[in-house]
């Protein structure tokens, strides 16, 4: 491809999937497709500032990566500066800031917190679509084009999470870490172990990691028993000197949703929760022809399902925010591969093979 239509199609490419970020960006925030607010991004019993401070619930306190970054943000930033920017956003736009404000649930005192969060999140949907392309286009060879589909379904299929429940400052982070993660994987160098202790303090998820690792890595004998050893150690130590420090925070280590789950899906009816259950259920029958990595990766479903119905809220999809992008890709490849399939089939009918 030439240079120039090459750069065109990269910029047309960077800005789709920009756009579609904003989009997704502001229905998380809860505006609907009309632009009017149907909800609060985030329940009571999380809100960013407490968060921040250390104050929130159990177990959404213990998920400090993003309100690590807010923090460290804001420590950098002198307050005179923050409070001249709050002043001139709650000035220039008011009452059209300070209803907006209200309606999502901000406090106007901690406005600039609420600014570098959406910032952090906004960020993560801009940077989902071209991780989840990179990590397509490694591990098939199904074309750009493709990849490229596979980063933009990804993406614009997040809101079906919106439907019910709540949404958090540290989802996008959940959506992006993990496709990096499985990407930077198959390279075994230090930029993995930065992501995954990423991934660690962000969710305790992440150990799940560890085992898609070893189930990729299995072959490589006494450097992937020490490479699969140091991710549990790390796990461990960060997940439990976590816990300890807010021990005495109000709410369960992890939530206990069994019963209710069972009594919910018994008598009431998700259809965002039909679609991912259809799709995982597609996906994961596409795994088995998939690369390795991918057939590893989708191994940890089954826990993430079996983790959904004990400590989940039934119907909050979000829950499968960290094998979202994994589930697409497995999808989309999979369609890519029945397709060139079907042109060699048809080549050699034809004696062109």
């Amino acid at each position: 491809m030439r240079p120039v239509l090459s750069g065109l199609v990269l910029a047309a490419r960077a800005a789709t999937y920009a756009v579609a970020a904003t989009f997704v960006f502001l229905l998380w925030l809860g505006f609907d497709r009309h632009g009017s607010m149907q909800r609060p991004t985030v329940t009571a019993g999380a809100p960013l500032p407490a968060l921040i401070d250390g104050t929130a619930d159990r177990p959404f306190v213990q998920r400090v990566l993003v309100p690590g970054i807010v923090r460290a943000v804001a420590s950098a930033v002198p307050r005179p500066t923050q409070r001249r920017i709050e002043r001139r956003i709650l000035q220039d736009g008011w009452p059209v800031a300070s209803r907006l404000l209200e309606e999502l649930a901000w406090d106007e005192r901690a406005l600039f917190l609420h600014l570098v969060g959406g910032a952090v999140v906004y960020g993560c949907l801009v940077a989902l679509p071209f991780v989840v392309r990179d990590l397509h286009e490694t591990v098939s060879a199904t074309g750009s084009l493709l990849a490229s589909a596979s980063g933009l379904v990804t993406l614009l299929s997040v809101p079906l999470s919106f439907a019910q429940g709540a949404h958090f400052f540290y989802d996008g982070a959940s959506l992006v870490l993990w496709p990096l993660a499985l990407r930077l994987m198959l390279r075994r160098s230090w930029p993995y172990y930065v992501t995954y202790l990423a991934a660690v303090l962000n969710k305790e998820t992440a150990i799940l990691l560890a085992v898609v690792f070893a189930l990729h890595w299995r072959s490589a004998r006494a450097k992937w028993l020490a490479a699969t050893a140091f991710q549990v150690f790390v796990w461990i130590a960060v997940r439990g000197a976590i816990a300890w420090v807010y021990r005495g925070n109000a709410g369960p280590l992890f939530m206990r949703t069994f019963g209710g789950n069972v009594s919910q899906m018994a008598s009431r009816w998700s259809w965002p929760h039909f679609v991912l259950f259809v799709a995982m259920l597609c996906a994961g029958i596409a795994a088995w022809t998939a690369h390795p990595l991918l057939r590893a990766a989708f191994a940890v479903v089954g826990p993430f399902v079996i983790a959904y119905v004990l400590v989940g809220s039934y119907g909050e999809i979000r829950f499968f925010y960290e094998i979202w992008g994994l589930a697409v890709v497995v999808l989309v490849a999979g369609i890519g591969a029945l397709r060139l399939d079907g042109h060699a089939v048809l080549n050699a009918d034809s004696g062109r093979v």
